[in-house]
């Protein structure tokens, strides 16, 4: 669950909180951490990073069997900081069902490309060369 004051995250604190302690322990460096954990060094140092995202589950238990921490405890944690706990979950990241339908729509005006041949219900439009389509669409 997430402090609306300033962001704070108490599941992502104690998350954090046993990696570092676990890193110590374990007296590595971070790019020894994420060769043994075969992630990539971004990713190990944004599991790290205070303000930075919630770390994906798949990345906390990389980490936690490398570091010889526990996994369900950690992934616990994980869950709870995402708001899969029944907390309030972090911003970006929606469902799509809590999307406003208007949100979701694709505008043409702002794709770069175009296929060859857009069909609209009523109306083919022809962008191209392609000369193997001559009837409107149905």
């Amino acid at each position: 669950m997430r402090d609306e004051q300033n962001g704070h995250n108490p599941a992502l604190t104690e998350l954090r909180r046993m990696l570092n302690s676990g890193l110590a322990r374990m007296r590595l460096n971070k790019t020894a951490l994420a060769r043994r954990a075969d992630l990539g060094r971004t990713t190990v140092s944004q599991a790290f990073q205070t303000d930075g995202p919630v770390p994906s589950a798949q990345t906390v238990a990389a980490l936690a069997r490398a570091l010889k921490l526990p996994v369900e405890e950690l992934l616990a944690l994980q869950r709870d900081a995402a708001g899969g706990g029944g907390g309030e979950r972090p911003m970006p990241g929606r469902l799509i069902a809590e999307w406003e339908p208007h949100d979701l729509e694709v505008h043409l005006g702002s794709l770069t490309w175009l296929p060859k041949t857009v069909r609209y219900p009523s109306c083919p439009v022809r962008i191209g060369s392609s000369s193997a389509w001559s009837q409107p669409a149905p």
